[in-house]
């Protein structure tokens, strides 16, 4: 950003109800539209900020990555590459972001804190997650690509298999359920125009490690639009969320670990290892 530039008065103008209140973190791209920023209550524990995967040095290229250590939780605030139409650099681009992203989730060297991984993954989860014919997706871009890399990016077949897997080696679950009656609550994070209007996908999320969704530390995750437009979206095609964890969050974690050490089989101990996204991190006043 550069000093005097209109993105600075734009920035300045944003921040400024803000400023007495979060402190600010920002990972960008030097180049187009990618980067990010992570707004962080003065009321907490300031964290150890860094911005590249693993022990890499600097930020990780595009601003795609900022990950902020408090003393019991990791949050990792991501903005993944998008493959667009499928185009042949674009893939390898979002394989080689897929391999690190699975390798710096399965990495043990923050053990002990809980996880939360959040922002805009650009992949599809579950079948729930995308509308219409999974055909109209696949039709989409260039169709002289292998058969798994076929398709709209983040429906493809490859990206959803490697997803799966980012997710198992870190024990990472959504923290979004997918409501009952989905013409009453949206379901759906990204809405296209064109060809794409009326169709939706889920891409963004905010994920959670295992001990902290089993111990019931999530009191809340919504998706804040309409149900069948791009109302709440801000201008932007992708909607924001909303994760609250639950007041007493570390107590509820750690009774539910204390019980696997004690009672459960070996190995049994769950994982110890959240557009516009927020994440509220409740503080405890007291223990007990």
């Amino acid at each position: 950003m550069k000093r005097g530039s209109s993105d600075e008065t734009c920035w300045e103008a944003f921040i400024a109800p803000f400023r007495d209140r979060y402190d600010f973190f920002l990972s960008l791209s030097s180049e187009k539209y990618g980067g990010q920023a992570v707004l962080v209550s003065k009321a907490v524990a300031s964290p150890l900020v860094t911005y590249n995967m693993g022990t890499g040095p600097g930020h990780f290229k595009s601003g795609r990555l900022v990950k902020l250590e408090f003393p019991d939780v990791v949050v990792r605030s991501v903005y993944a590459p998008f493959n667009g139409a499928g185009k042949p650099g674009h893939h390898v681009r979002r394989r080689d972001w897929d391999a690190r992203l699975q390798q710096e989730m399965a990495s043990n060297g923050l053990s002990g804190k809980a996880r939360i991984l959040m922002g805009d993954l650009n992949v599809v989860n579950r079948d729930s997650d995308i509308s219409g014919s999974p055909a109209f997706w696949k039709g989409q871009g260039d169709q002289s690509v292998e058969e798994g890399d076929r398709g709209f990016g983040g429906t493809t077949a490859n990206e959803r298999s490697r997803f799966a897997k980012i997710l198992e080696s870190g024990s990472m679950t959504d923290t979004f359920t997918a409501p009952l009656d989905p013409d009453s609550q949206p379901e759906f994070t990204f809405r296209g125009e064109g060809k794409f209007f009326g169709k939706g996908m889920k891409l963004d999320y905010v994920l959670a490690d295992d001990s902290l969704v089993l111990s019931g530390g999530v009191e809340s995750s919504q998706i804040l639009s309409g149900v069948w437009s791009r109302e709440g979206f801000m201008g932007s095609d992708h909607a924001p969320l909303m994760c609250v964890l639950h007041p007493r969050w570390q107590r509820k974690r750690a009774n539910l670990l204390a019980y696997y050490d004690a009672w459960g089989p070996p190995g049994s101990r769950p994982t110890a290892c959240l557009a516009v996204h927020h994440v509220e991190v409740p503080v405890e006043s007291e223990r007990g």
